[in-house]
């Protein structure tokens, strides 16, 4: 179930290594060399002297448990960190915790969680990429990011006070789909520092202050309120109208421009109108579902037929 790695000499893996439940490095030097690691945990919190070398392995992290304290969880002093060109993926609910005085240097860090659940990051670090496919959060520090990835549905929380520094900002869109970034606390805002002037589209902003001279500009983006140093511009709404019965909201073969018209059109965001109406429905017990976010400006069911 767990392995032990506790010595003062050092280890060099020579094959893919995969733990069913926890891996435990206590002391001594691990060095990855290249290959490829599976686990649920890796932890420890010993203050022992070692070194961690991972090369460009990838370290997949898929606890089915949720783990308040991540399930990457280390104490960072006296343990030297070699990043290399690694990767940590995180499949299940759960995330980084580095507690202690030194600051860790992480190559890249991809929050997957096909579990549903938030993930989580805490501690000094940085990170040459953070990528985003689920809701995560940032708790109680300070964050350098080079390059910020928010895939679309899905959320980045700061909290409160804390403060994110970022060189770029990217939304990795889909068709009407939006991602968001905000305060975990409503009307306490967090940090964000850019490190140059940047352009971003397709993300809703809400209690984010940007201190600096660079000025962030936000294109057919949402302005949720108490933000400052952002500039954000909305595309024209559309009318879009409901056909086909029921189904998925973010299928665009239910979105027309027209009532009972062909569908096609992207599934509606912040600023678009969207009407069910008596062209929607055709046969009773039908039902509109959304299994993530969904958005529209106003919401009209005058004349749906069949009680949907």
């Amino acid at each position: 179930k767990d392995v032990l790695f506790k010595g003062t000499g050092g280890w060099a893996l020579q094959d893919s290594f995969k733990v069913r439940q926890d891996l435990y490095f206590e002391s001594g030097h691990l060095h990855t060399n290249d290959q490829y690691l599976s686990m649920s945990r890796f932890y420890r919190e010993t203050k022992s002297s070692r070194i961690l070398e991972l090369t460009s392995s990838t370290l997949t992290l898929q606890d089915t448990i949720r783990y308040f304290y991540g399930n990457f969880n280390i104490q960072t002093n006296n343990l030297t960190l070699d990043a290399g060109t690694s990767t940590l993926a995180f499949i299940n609910p759960g995330g980084v915790y580095a507690f202690g005085e030194q600051s860790l240097a992480f190559h890249k860090v991809v929050n997957y969680n096909y579990a549903g659940h938030d993930n989580f990051i805490e501690g000094l670090l940085h990170m040459d990429t953070l990528e985003l496919y689920q809701e995560s959060r940032l708790y109680h520090n300070y964050y350098d990011v080079s390059n910020l990835i928010i895939n679309a549905g899905y959320d980045l929380r700061i909290s409160q006070g804390d403060t994110l520094r970022f060189d770029s900002l990217l939304v990795r869109g889909g068709c009407g789909a939006y991602a968001e970034i905000r305060s975990g606390t409503v009307g306490q805002p967090a940090i964000v520092l850019p490190t140059r002037p940047g352009m971003v589209s397709d993300l809703i902003v809400q209690d984010l202050h940007n201190p600096t001279a660079f000025m962030l500009k936000a294109y057919n983006s949402v302005d949720l309120g108490n933000n400052v140093g952002w500039d954000f511009t909305m595309s024209g709404g559309r009318d879009l109208f409901w056909v086909g019965n029921g189904g998925e909201g973010a299928d665009t073969s239910h979105w027309s421009l027209s009532s009972g018209g062909p569908g096609g059109e992207c599934p509606p965001g912040p600023a678009d109108n969207v009407y069910f109406d008596r062209n929607s429905f055709s046969q009773p017990d039908q039902y509109v579902f959304t299994d993530s976010y969904t958005w529209c400006r106003d919401m009209d069911w005058t004349g749906a037929a069949f009680y949907p």
